[in-house]
């Protein structure tokens, strides 16, 4: 090699080295001369970190520590390698002797902070953050990533300590304050360093609302709300812009009982975005008048427009005075900025049930279905929803899909295998509606689901027995009930006990309330029986009776016209 290339690569290698002191905010280091390979191995090393080849990177900067392990540069590209790759106490060793060797380098304390916190190591990287941070004192981003990186293992007093030493070492600054002011709540100090530091930001930034109010916060979380509410009336007398304060006063006023009509200080501080929309919510519960909840909800939708829980207590509002239309809006609009609040989506399912919105309740039912398979109230909405258009195969698979699902809940079971059995019956399948009747039983002993099976198996003429022990037992559950009496001589009609029959229905029609008198189906069982008993004027007329309370015309023309043989 002739000088030329030799003096060429010497000056690549010399400038790198002094490159990486000047970033670093050091002074440059003049280098002695290093021999050919070593150059030539750091020169390759550069370059297959700009190829980002990091394990060739290692190989060529390690061939050059081990050579010159007095030179800090390559120490630190070994160590900072290692870093990336995760060995994280072998780059710790090489750091630190990069720091050893050159302990001003702000660089090399950066990278070895980096190390410490993986090693946990939470003291030492403070130390070397805090000394890379000191080397760019008007670089308040280096300030937020340093303490960042403690916040982001949950370590709060490190953070904190990193915004005091700044404070303490290079200058006062309002925003720093403000932060370590929302990290001192965090960081785990005792309550006379909490006062201290909030007497002091007073004192040192006495324009600034904020401290101010931070003090009468301080006395409500110790439990003198008396002089909190004190403060708290001050600041809003000399900052009338500081709307945080207006809701700290009305919570003082609140909690003290004082009488105090609060609605201006809320109406106020409902216009602030600053406001947590929790405490807005709680002192929208703490009203009486229902006029001034009406007027502060569109206030806080307004400052917190995407905010679910605002919407979903803007819906629950609308559907306690059975606004249902408007309360499924705010429900989908909760729904929006909240799509995995289970509860929101099931309250949301009962408005269209109330507002009898089939299609939109199959829509919401399809989606919260995909979106919650394990939970099968919202089979449950989808297939009434199904069902109530008509779909009932489609409604019977949404009611199998959420049987299959459910466990430990043997009120939603009862209620879909009934509405299974329904959907079966509505398409003619019998035989799988009484199976699904049977298994409703089981988890719901109800009389008037016993009540319904009984008088289907009766219609049905199928299983009269079984009926007859039904229908027994909701009579026993349920006494003078017209529509379980009626069932019951129903029952006996078929099964020849016509005199105890007719002693039923006419109690049922008795226990009618007289706008409901006579009843079709009531009269048209009463005449039944009584031609069933050779009664056949007196059923004739009860027949009658119930083509004029609006029986079906054609099947009791054709009972009318019966002949006696």
């Amino acid at each position: 090699m002739n000088f030329k290339s030799v003096t060429i690569l010497h000056i690549v290698l010399l400038s790198t080295l002094v490159g990486i002191a000047q970033v670093a905010g050091t002074e440059t280091v003049l280098f002695e001369p290093l021999e050919e390979s070593i150059q030539r191995s750091y020169f390759a090393g550069r370059n297959h970190l700009i190829k980002g080849d990091l394990e060739k990177a290692y190989n060529s900067f390690q061939v050059c520590a081990e050579a010159e392990p007095e030179v800090a540069a390559f120490q630190y590209e070994v160590g900072k390698i290692e870093l990336e790759l995760g060995k994280i106490e072998s780059a710790h060793r090489y750091l630190k002797s990069a720091c050893d060797l050159d302990p001003d380098n702000d660089w090399y304390h950066y990278y070895k902070g980096l190390c410490n916190l993986q090693l946990e190591k939470l003291d030492e990287a403070w130390a070397d953050l805090a000394l890379w941070m000191s080397a760019r004192p008007s670089d308040l981003e280096s300030l937020n990533q340093s303490a960042e990186f403690f916040i982001d293992k949950g370590e709060f007093y490190h953070a904190y300590m990193m915004y005091s030493y700044y404070e303490d070492e290079i200058a006062h600054n309002v925003e720093v304050r403000k932060i370590r002011l929302i990290l001192i709540e965090s960081a785990d100090l005792k309550s006379s360093k909490k006062l201290k530091f909030i007497n002091d930001a007073i004192k040192d930034f006495p324009k600034e609302a904020e401290f101010k109010h931070e003090l009468g916060r301080y006395y409500a979380v110790v439990g003198d709300l008396k002089k909190a509410l004190g403060i708290f009336q001050e600041v809003i007398e000399e900052y009338p812009e500081y709307l945080l304060a207006y809701m700290s006063l009305a919570k003082c006023h609140m909690n003290l009982e004082t009488g105090e009509d609060i609605f201006p200080l809320l109406k106020k501080a409902f216009t602030s975005e600053d406001i947590d929309p929790s405490d807005m919510l709680n002192s929208l519960l703490g009203l009486k008048k229902e006029s001034e909840v009406d007027a502060l909800i569109p206030l806080a939708l307004n400052s917190h427009p995407e905010d679910a829980r605002l919407h979903h207590f803007d819906g629950i509002r609308h559907a306690q005075f059975n606004r249902f239309e408007e309360a499924a809006k705010s429900y989908e609009t909760a729904i929006e900025f909240n799509p995995h609040a289970f509860e929101i989506r099931e309250e949301l399912l009962y408005i269209l049930l109330n507002l009898g919105d089939w299609e939109k309740m199959v829509e919401v039912g399809e989606k919260a279905a995909i979106s919650f398979p394990l939970e099968p109230v919202f089979n449950y909405y989808l297939g009434l929803g199904l069902s109530k258009q008509g779909k009932k195969k489609e409604a019977v698979k949404a009611y199998k899909s959420g049987l299959a699902v459910l466990y430990d809940d043997d009120v939603l079971a009862g209620i879909m295998t009934e509405e299974l059995a329904m959907c079966y019956r509505d398409l003619g399948e019998y035989e799988k509606s009484y199976s699904a009747f049977e298994e409703c039983l089981v988890y719901n002993d109800s009389p008037y689901v016993k009540n319904n099976y009984a008088y289907f198996l009766a219609t049905d003429r199928a299983e009269i027995n079984r009926a007859l022990e039904l229908s027994t037992q909701a009579n026993e559950a349920i006494l003078d009930e017209p529509n379980f009496l009626d069932t019951h001589a129903l029952i006996l009609h078929l099964l020849n006990r016509n005199e105890e029959a007719l002693e039923l229905i006419l109690k049922a029609q008795t226990l009618l309330p007289a706008d409901l008198f006579p009843d079709a189906v009531y009269s048209e069982r009463e005449g039944d029986i009584l031609w069933e008993l050779g009664m056949h004027d007196e059923a004739r007329l009860k027949w009658e009776e119930a083509v004029g309370a609006g029986g079906g015309k054609k099947r009791l023309k054709e009972k009318l016209n019966r002949v006696v043989e």
